[in-house]
């Protein structure tokens, strides 16, 4: 549950006692009750805290590390809500972390650590903002990381709620503006449109209808950000700008949107250029709302055009939405696929009123994913030509987007072999082999498409499945050489590691369901089996009752067992852990599959059993739990 802006008001003037107690980490810890009691400074924070029931089962736990110690509060789950910590060994906090849902989303830091703070920082999910508040009054001064989406929606903000503090703050400064390296002519266009927002939005953000108390921001929309060379019009330095930027916004159902026009990236920050052009006067109406690119263009003109083009795009999305609604409650399968059929006719509607390429490439994106979703689930079997018909249009375009060409092939691929495999008669070697030719195509006509490190990984798993572990290795290898950035890297890269794992020693550590830190080498001695499971996975279920057999069998020789949780609930594998009573200790990292635990040795199926030795050297690195008895027998003798 969330406290009111009254009671945080109030908090704010009786929790300096608290802070004081929190500032001495030599002293004693504080109790739960008085650490919750601090709250964000900032007042758009959603984090947890805990019911007054639920007080009673949190606890503190100190934190000591190399840069920093204090206290963690952990709640009911073991998950952190806060954590406060001294960075400087001064016996003081002066950094105050707030988390939700166990990822820590905004801390308060006093950086020059004479007790106040004076940056805030949105972490997490909740953004990438970090604001400064030089006279360490609450309200941020300026912006020193913000990014165009999160800028967008300060505007919004700003406007809602006719703060003209918070606008200014997102406007290019005066000494950013000259270090731009600009043009004499574009450095004059851009100081006056400041200059203009400046002095004009105060009476504009009171006048405007557009933004009321309940209207929401959406989403950030503009075509993908552009460099502007340096050279361009006498500038001396490179420069990255969005332009015809717009906030998507919703208000009781209705949607609208509001110019946000040319954005220029700063450093870290986003910054802004001018007055929204819905809110402008008559003295910027003729103003083209683009800086840099179009400058010329006849402005009455293309206002008259979008705004036609603008409503029939919102008409367009009001149907998506509502269509989306129904489907959600809709169980029929054959109503199902109509009702797929229908939107994938409404997407393409979309895509049709649509000029801007970007813009136009993501409904692309978006129509050839969904549809390939609904043909995989089962819901919508016509969608493979739909697909088809979709790939070959864009095909015979002159100016064809690979990219989206091969994003597009990927997914009727991929709908074509899940059509295939749900067909009663279905021949499973002959699909399976052609869906293998399939990838290798793919791979071979568009090598460096994001897809082709997915193709990639399914031709590596399916030779893996297949005991062909040299070529799988090839393949594992390939990923990790041609797209080393990527998650499927890490993933590709453990992989690897694991294939060529057995005779070698396995070091693998982490934190356990309780919080406890585990490391295969504090086991030494022990014969270990690692298994790797989740609440989701039915014969990792079963393989459970068999391992608490062979655990009550072979403990007092020396067999330890450390299960490996790739759950995303942490709350579901601790509920499952008490009503099946297992107590081998769990290792426990959030992300599932795509976790640092999974992707240390390229976990892709569950269960995965790997059997060591006393000095952690790996025996098997895929054992069957029905091999598992005999295998035990042998290495404890």
């Amino acid at each position: 549950m969330y406290l009111s802006t009254l009671l945080r008001s109030a908090l704010s003037l009786v929790a300096g006692w608290v802070v004081l107690l929190l500032s001495h980490v030599a002293l004693a810890a504080p109790t739960v009750s008085q650490a919750l009691k601090l709250e964000p400074i900032q007042s758009d924070i959603q984090f947890d805290t805990p019911s007054l029931e639920e007080v009673e089962d949190c606890k503190i736990q100190p934190e000591k590390g190399e840069s920093a110690s204090g206290w963690t509060v952990l709640g009911p789950d073991m998950r952190p809500l806060r954590r406060f910590l001294d960075t400087n060994a001064d016996k003081k906090v002066d950094t105050w972390c707030y988390f939700r849902e166990g990822i820590e989303v905004y801390r308060d830091v006093d950086a020059d650590f004479n007790g106040r703070a004076d940056q805030y920082r949105w972490l997490g999910t909740a953004g990438t903002r970090w604001g400064v508040d030089s006279d360490e009054d609450t309200k941020i001064d300026l912006w020193k990381e913000i990014s165009a989406e999160e800028a967008s929606r300060e505007v919004v903000e700003s406007i809602r709620q006719q703060d003209t503090r918070r606008f200014n703050r997102l406007l290019l400064t005066d000494d950013e503006l000259r270090s731009l390296g600009l043009g004499p002519k574009t450095f004059r266009e851009i100081r006056h449109r400041l200059a203009d927002a400046r002095s004009l939005f105060g009476k504009l953000s009171k006048q405007q209808s557009l933004i009321g108390s309940e209207t929401q921001w959406i989403n950030f929309s503009s075509s993908r950000p552009g460099t502007i060379p340096s050279g361009t019009d006498q500038s001396t330095k490179d420069l990255t700008v969005y332009e015809n930027s717009v906030a998507l916004l919703e208000t009781k159902g209705k949607h609208a949107q509001l110019t946000i026009g040319t954005l220029i990236r700063v450093g870290r920050t986003w910054r802004i250029t001018d007055i929204p052009a819905n809110l402008t006067s008559d003295q910027t109406a003729a103003r083209s709302e683009n800086i840099f690119f179009n400058m010329s263009m006849s402005v009455p003109n293309q206002q008259v055009s979008r705004e036609v083009v603008n409503k029939k795009f919102e008409i367009l999305i009001a149907q998506l939405e509502k269509m989306d609604k129904q489907m959600l409650v809709t169980i029929d399968p054959q109503k199902m696929a109509e009702m797929n059929a229908q939107r994938a006719d409404l997407l393409e509607k979309i895509i049709v009123s649509i000029d801007d390429q970007q813009q136009r490439s993501d409904w692309i994106r978006q129509l050839a994913d969904t549809v390939s979703a609904a043909v995989q689930s089962g819901s919508f079997p016509a969608g493979v030509d739909r697909l088809e018909s979709l790939f070959i249009g864009l095909n015979s375009e002159k100016n064809v987007n690979r990219d989206l060409l091969a994003f597009t092939k990927f997914r009727y691929l991929s709908a074509e072999y899940g059509e295939s495999m749900q067909k009663e008669d279905a021949n499973f070697p002959e699909i399976q082999e052609k869906w293998l030719d399939n990838l290798k195509s793919f791979v071979r006509d568009h090598p460096g498409a994001d897809d082709a490190s997915e193709a990639m990984l399914q031709l590596a798993i399916a030779n893996e499945f297949a005991g062909q572990d040299k070529i799988a290795i090839d393949w594992y290898q390939r990923i990790a050489r041609d797209f080393p950035e990527t998650p499927r890297a890490r993933k590709a890269t453990g992989a690897t590691d694991r294939l060529k794992s057995v005779g070698k020693v396995l070091d693998l550590s982490g934190t356990t369901l309780n919080g406890a830190k585990l490391s295969l080498r504090d086991l030494r001695g022990k014969v270990v089996l690692l298994h790797y499971w989740a609440t989701w996975c039915e014969p990792c279920k079963r393989d459970l009752e068999k391992l608490k057999k062979l655990q009550s069998k072979y403990a007092k020789q020396g067999f330890k067992l450390v299960g490996v949780s790739l759950d995303s609930d942490q709350q579901a594998v601790i509920a499952y852990i008490k009503q099946s009573r297992i107590s081998w200790p769990q290792l426990f990292e959030k992300g599932g599959l795509d976790s640092r635990l999974a992707d240390q040795l390229g976990i892709i199926t569950l269960p995965t059993m790997i059997l060591l030795d006393e000095k952690t050297k790996v025996i098997d690195r895929n054992i069957h739990v029905s091999q598992l008895d005999d295998s035990l027998e042998k290495q404890l003798k």
